[in-house]
């Protein structure tokens, strides 16, 4: 039996999201296959393909499970790839016991070299995901706003606390909707008094602790929420309605272009913002088709190698915005935030650039 005539099955141990969306719009990421989930049983005379949601990152344990039996092995994480390559290479060997895999993930990170015909970091699941479980009015109206700042930065990290210190240093304390939270005992805990009228009342009723954030807050589902699924994937609706601007502190403040809903929630609602983190991923923004705000910003600062280097530069246009007649800032990129909704709802374009990627490892794939 030559291969044309074999069926493929494609193993989907997780309930893959980017599957999940081909169902509801009648997309085919995987032609003239068969896609199964649960627990793995490889089928004799096919093609066994197995996607294993795996996302390893330094100082993780090493997960253990003998997949040297499927033909091809999809290591898929929403996350990012951990790099140098040749530590992720001899960890997945050593998790799966298999050399003959591709990746699929959102970015990555310390990944200076790596095969790119196998590794692939333009899922942007981010966008798929928010696009999916957030549904916001399409047109926001423009009205005068009683904050300039959303600052809602999350856990301390160097990037989030010198965007905090600066906004006190720069008088715009008042002026900004911010939260922070220590890790343990590291870092500062502060957070604006008026945030709790803007929250979401189930959110409230969840009476988390803001003085003992768990780590893994961000993932916390909390049953009830009027737009999203939890605490990360949610629209801070009021939030944004009383504040002009976002300042986005992402995950990695450094050495990365991986992104995350912390960005493309503006995306969805139409946000101009300014972007605290690694050097390029405005630029990596800008190539999965997004368009930022150049126009009325210096976004010269994502080129800056210097850490503090860049945030300071991008610190210099929240002060540059701060001053700005802002009815008029939102009219003149109209055009620009249009483009980032429609953008982030077209599920079709990122599937189908997920699928020019795997199209050639599924032909490719041999018993």
């Amino acid at each position: 039996m030559d291969k044309q005539n074999k069926k493929i099955v494609i193993w989907d141990t997780n309930n893959c999201l980017e599957i999940k969306l081909t169902k509801n719009i009648n997309f085919d990421l995987f032609p003239n296959c068969e896609i199964k989930s649960g627990p793995i049983v490889i089928e004799k005379n096919k093609i066994n393909i197995v996607i294993k949601d795996w996302f390893f990152w330094a100082g993780a344990t090493a997960t253990k499970e003998d997949l040297s039996s499927a033909n091809l092995l999809i290591c898929y994480t929403r996350e990012l790839v951990t790099g140098p390559w040749e530590n992720y290479y001899k960890e997945c060997l050593k998790s799966f016991n298999n050399p003959n895999f591709i990746v699929v993930a959102s970015g990555k990170l310390n990944l200076k070299e790596y095969p790119q015909d196998r590794v692939y970091t333009d899922l942007d699941h981010f966008s798929s995901l928010i696009a999916d479980c957030c549904h916001i009015e399409k047109e926001v109206a423009l009205k005068e706003k009683p904050k300039l700042f959303d600052a809602l930065l999350g856990i301390s990290k160097p990037h989030r606390l010198f965007v905090f210190e600066q906004l006190i240093k720069n008088n715009l304390e008042s002026k900004s909707y911010i939260n922070i939270w220590k890790k343990g005992a590291e870092g500062i805990q502060y957070r604006t008094k008026d945030l709790d009228m803007l929250e979401d009342p189930v959110v409230l009723n969840a009476k988390i602790d803001h003085n003992n954030v768990p780590v893994n807050i961000s993932s916390i589902n909390i049953t009830g929420l009027s737009n999203g699924i939890g605490l990360s994937c949610s629209i801070p609706k009021k939030i944004y309605d009383n504040a002009w601007y976002s300042i986005i502190s992402e995950t990695n403040p450094s050495k990365s272009d991986f992104f995350t809903e912390k960005t493309t929630k503006c995306f969805l609602t139409k946000r101009i913002f300014v972007f605290f983190g690694g050097k390029g991923q405005l630029k990596k923004i800008r190539e999965l088709g997004y368009k930022t705000f150049n126009d009325i910003i210096d976004e010269s600062y994502d080129e800056i190698e210097n850490d503090y280097q860049r945030w300071e530069k991008a610190f210099e246009q929240v002060i540059k915005l701060s001053k700005a007649d802002h009815l008029k800032l939102y009219k003149k990129v109209s055009k620009i935030l249009e483009h980032n909704q429609k953008e982030i709802l077209n599920q079709k374009k990122r599937l189908q650039r997920l699928k020019i990627f795997l199209d050639p490892h599924i032909k490719n794939t041999k018993n």
